[in-house]
């Protein structure tokens, strides 16, 4: 047999073969490729290595889509012939059966439920030694046991997966013989997720008739929020709506810069006859991919006729189009870099096209033919296309963009990319300032490569729309301005009035203008009617506009002019109010007392408005101009006015200057340069702080923030081997407000610090070192309302059972490492943690509350054993009587965690161990010890260590008592206080040359009943 690849193969797509094995090689093709959803054909199976680690514990996660009411999904055991222990899954006339064996009988779990044919079923088993617990979707948890005393299940065969593979006597042990007939998808055991693909690409050893499974496969992409689900040949994803992103369209986005991801696209209005002679556009964007299709419109939906495309091909930016007589393509000058904003311009005119990209030089081309129109009736699209079969062959590209783009332009014309899109899918945001809203929810914010700009609406001064129109409550707000140019210009005639106001109220003072000389100004509402007065020569002039409603909360303009003693009053455009006059009732304080203007309202307003206004207005005002050029600002800069500042993406090293803005609830300053938190104690009433992607070490400077409600503190810039540290204080402070707290990407190894934060709600931490999975378990257990934890990529993650763990320690988790948790799961899991709580048999104990006069220096190694050992017979000790307990309850203590003990109780030895003697020794004459299933008299080395540190070596002798009961006679005299004592003895071969001797060593467990009878022979 002979192998020629020729060299078209060298791009993967092609090999010749000159053999008349061709079958053999289809074979081992197909048993290579990769299998993601096998199908099982009823005689066809995969086989993985052996089970290791679960011949005590096996939790498995299955998912299936049966085609028949019959079959063996799952077989593993001792043996191929099922004579030893053996654990299978399989289907039985419709229900789920788990039959295993320990070796003393086949126990059987049934489901309650049947299986549903042609359609994907979840199967959850869990096993702890002789005891299971089966689960059927979202139906009732069954419960089972084995036959007889034995608790483990040995594993020597492979495990099987949608067959019985080589296994024989099947007829013996299980009700059905053929295999699965169907699909499986996911299989999961012990936290360990299987490949079906053929080792290397997978993890399976061996398979026989493996089909891909292709049936259904949106059933696992189930598409929200109108999503479409499409089908590849080896995957199916989601085309979400616009507003909507995440593999299953779950994630609402508030789109402010488009970014594609090689799927999407945009849809507009064709440009039809907008384009036929002369067409020029601009764009803004930046790539991540060097090939994609980013600007097309078409003449015709099989891709021929008129076209225009705009597309990436190699990193050059090409501009293709087609006037019917031939495509003319202009490409750029030099490649663009990825990963940057570039802008690109085309202008074409009749059958001349010149593109320019950025700084390089043009390049023009000219399409062939004599046509010079372009005709393009269908949709204009962006980013890409729903299918390239719309796309004209001339095209060099059949992928779609993958990027940003921030500003389209065609003909002069801004195009509003979200705003005028006639739909599109899989849209989502961009990274870009514009996300976070910096222009509030009065104002737009305008893209300007990796920088924005605020376009605000009328009313709004300052660059970020913070200070919009005054909003005034009727009761005690106002704005007063009393500077010269303002007193001037009040006191000028003629005084023209130009203000636009929205109100809601039917009464109010809306202005209130004093020049200081005994006369006044006022505009109100009385009863509905906008009323202008003011005084001349003891004279009040009072003109009245009545034709039109203005507290109906829309935004009115309002014109009033004095000229001496006439006065206009013109509202929105309307008709003109004259001048009436009125007498003046008698005036009980001075006009200059309140010099200045009053907008909204004024102190004491109906004792200095003469009764007419008994409060200001209900509502807002903006564009207040004096005189046609003198426009006054809302005083609203005041820092302690601000509620959001954005200071991320700067260059900040120290947080300074926010000492007055106590009403400040958000604070951003991501992307800066901060090494420590600091100058935050005025900001009493701050709720959010932003600080990712800075350089702090030590979360402090915080015990005034009562009311923080999310820290963002995520990918510090540390130095290696140093991690985010909490002052005590901070978190105490912030305790019980805190509710989301970020800190991933610190290289943290322990949260204990955190545990005050009984109000947590959301925990990231992500991306750390975090290792012990005992102290997370405790954590969360008083953290009651934690609702979303994320811990991936920590070490954490590859301990088994850490999901089961976390969430079965948790008391209303709804969210793991970004995935759901639902409520059958989470009961599931808590009942199954009760269970195995409720087999442990002892609880801990406190040694020194058992044994009186404990010294202090023993390791604690040396007590925990002792504690168990109290524990496990749960007696109080006796001077004069101490039991040594059965072998298989013995304690065995760790040599190295003893310290001090003589060397000559450390001779090398290999042959038995006896369990340990613990217990108390009194200071007089030769006592005794009790012990149980001591088989004869022996000598034994004594290492006694005594209460002040002294270690004493001694010999004593092992008697036998009666059949079950021993005792151990300690040599008297020893001239030490009664202490706790250990004693440990392994009985040795003398060495040639040497007397018969006893040492002790790590005590081990007798592992073979050989090692019994060699004991006693010895």
């Amino acid at each position: 047999m002979s192998i020629v690849f020729p060299p078209s193969c060298m791009c993967g797509r092609f090999i010749h073969v000159e053999t008349d094995l061709i079958g053999l090689l289809l074979k081992s093709a197909i048993l290579e490729m990769e299998i993601r959803s096998p199908r099982f054909t009823g005689s066809s199976w995969l086989a993985f290595p052996a089970l290791r680690g679960a011949y005590k514990h096996v939790q498995v996660s299955l998912e299936l889509r049966p085609e028949a009411y019959d079959g063996i999904f799952f077989l593993t055991g001792e043996r191929d012939d099922m004579a030893g222990d053996f654990m299978a899954l399989l289907l039985h006339q419709g229900f789920v059966e788990f039959r295993f064996d320990c070796g003393s009988g086949v126990g059987v779990v049934r489901s309650e439920e049947t299986i549903l044919l042609n359609q994907w079923n979840h199967i959850t088993l869990y096993r702890h030694r002789w005891d299971a617990w089966l689960q059927l979707n979202s139906g009732k948890h069954v419960q089972g046991r084995s036959k007889g005393l034995f608790s483990r299940i040995t594993f020597r065969e492979p495990l099987f997966i949608g067959g019985a593979g080589n296994t024989t006597g099947l007829s013996e042990k299980l009700p059905v013989a053929v295999g699965l007939k169907g699909c499986i998808r996911h299989l999961e055991v012990n936290d360990h997720i299987y490949k079906f693909a053929l080792e290397p690409h997978g993890e399976a050893s061996k398979g026989y008739g493996i089909e891909e499974c292709t049936a259904d496969r949106c059933s696992r992409v189930p598409c929200q929020h109108g999503g479409k689900c499409l089908t590849s040949e080896d995957s199916a994803v989601c085309l979400c709506p616009l507003g909507f992103s995440g593999d299953l369209c779950e994630i609402r986005v508030d789109l402010q810069v488009p970014s594609f991801n090689g799927s999407s696209h945009l849809r507009y209005r064709g440009l039809g006859e907008e384009a036929l002679t002369w067409l020029d556009f601009e764009i803004t964007l930046k790539p991540t991919a060097p090939n994609g299709l980013i600007l097309y419109n078409g003449h015709r939906g099989d891709g021929f006729g008129d076209f225009m495309a705009l597309y990436l091909r190699d990193g050059c930016v090409e501009f293709a189009y087609d006037l019917g007589t031939g495509a003319g393509i202009v490409t750029s000058q030099h490649r663009i870099s990825l990963g940057e904003w570039h802008r690109v311009r085309v202008s074409r005119t009749g059958r001349l096209a010149i593109l320019s990209v950025d700084n390089q030089l043009p390049s023009e081309v000219l399409s062939p033919g004599a046509f010079t129109q372009l005709s393009l009736p269908l949709n204009l699209y962006l980013g890409g296309v729903p299918n390239f079969g719309i796309v004209s062959p001339q095209v060099r590209v059949r992928t779609a963009f993958v990027g940003c783009v921030q500003m389209v332009r065609i003909n002069g014309r801004t195009v509003p990319i979200l705003a005028e899109a006639l739909g599109g899918a899989n849209v989502d945001n961009c990274p870009h300032p514009c996300i976070a809203r910096p222009c509030g929810e009065d104002g737009e914010c305008v893209p300007e490569l990796d920088y924005f700009t605020c376009r605000c609406k009328p009313g709004y001064r300052d660059q970020l729309c913070a200070r919009g129109p005054p909003s005034f409550r009727a009761t005690d707000s106002y704005l007063h301005y009393n500077e010269p140019f303002t007193l001037e210009a009040l006191a000028s005639d003629p005084l023209d009035v130009n203000v636009r106001f929205k109100v809601s109220s039917e009464t109010g003072l809306l202005l209130w203008m004093n020049s200081g000389y005994g006369g006044f100004l006022s505009l109100g509402l009385e009863e509905g009617a906008l009323v202008l007065r003011f005084t001349v020569r003891g004279e009040e002039v009072v003109v009245v506009h009545n034709s039109t409603t203005v507290h109906d909360n829309l935004w009115h303009r309002v014109k009033a002019v004095r000229d001496g003693s006439s006065a206009v009053l013109i509202v929105d455009n309307g008709p003109a109010m004259t001048r009436q006059s009125v007498e003046i009732p008698p005036m009980s304080v001075s006009l200059g007392e309140n010099e200045g203007l009053y907008v909204g309202g004024m102190p004491n307003s109906s004792l200095q408005s003469f009764t007419r206004y008994k409060h200001g207005i209900k509502g807002c005002v903006a564009d207040l101009v004096l005189n046609t050029d003198y426009r006054l600002q809302p005083r609203l800069a005041n820092p302690h006015h601000l509620a959001v500042i954005y200071l991320h993406n700067n260059e900040i090293y120290e947080i300074t200057n926010l000492e007055n803005a106590h009403n400040l609830s958000s604070l951003y300053l991501q992307k800066n340069r901060i090494l420590r938190i600091d100058n935050l104690e005025q900001l009493k009433k701050l709720k959010r702080l932003y600080l990712g992607h800075n350089s702090i070490s030590v979360v402090e400077g915080l015990q005034n923030l009562h009311h923080l409600e999310e820290l963002h503190l995520e990918k510090q810039y540390l130095n290696e081997g140093t991690s985010l540290c909490f002052d005590p204080r901070t978190v105490y402070a912030i305790s019980h407000s805190l509710q989301v707290l970020n800190i991933s990407h610190n290289q943290i190894q322990t949260i204990s610090m955190l545990a005050p934060l009984k109000f947590l709600r959301v925990l990231k931490a992500s991306y750390n070192d975090l290792s012990n999975i005992d102290e997370i378990c405790r954590m969360i257990r008083d953290w009651y309302h934690l609702k979303e934890l994320a811990l991936a990529h920590n070490p954490i993650c590859k301990s088994r059972l850490y999901r089961e763990d976390i969430i079965a320690n948790a008391y209303c988790l709804e969210k793991l490492d970004q995935k759901e948790i639902s409520d059958h799961t989470r009961n599931f899991l808590k009942r199954l943690h009760e269970e195995r709580i409720a087999q442990r048999l002892y609880k801990s104990v406190n040694l020194a509350d058992r044994i009186p006069d404990l010294p202090k220096n023993y390791p604690s190694a040396i007590q925990k054993a002792v504690s168990i050992s109290i524990l496990k017979q749960n007696k109080q000790p006796n001077e004069e009587n101490l039991e040594i307990f059965d072998e298989k309850n013995a304690v065995y203590i760790p040599w190295k965690s003893l310290a001090r003990w003589p060397h000559g109780c450390r001779r090398q030895c290999s042959e038995v161990a006896v369990p340990a003697l613990v217990g108390r020794i009194p200071p007089k004459g030769e006592d005794f010890f009790e012990g149980r299933n001591l088989r004869r008299a022996m000598d034994v080395c004594v290492c006694l260590s005594g209460a002040d540190g002294r270690v004493v070596e001694g010999r004593a002798t092992l008697f036998r008592h009666h059949r079950e009961v021993s005792r151990v006679r300690i040599p008297g005299r020893i001239g030490l206080p009664w202490m706790l004592c250990v004693v440990v003895f392994v009985l040795c071969r003398p060495e040639k040359g040497e007397e018969r001797g006893w040492a002790w060593e790590d005590a081990l467990r007798l592992s073979s009943q050989k090692k019994r009878e060699n004991s006693r022979s010895s």
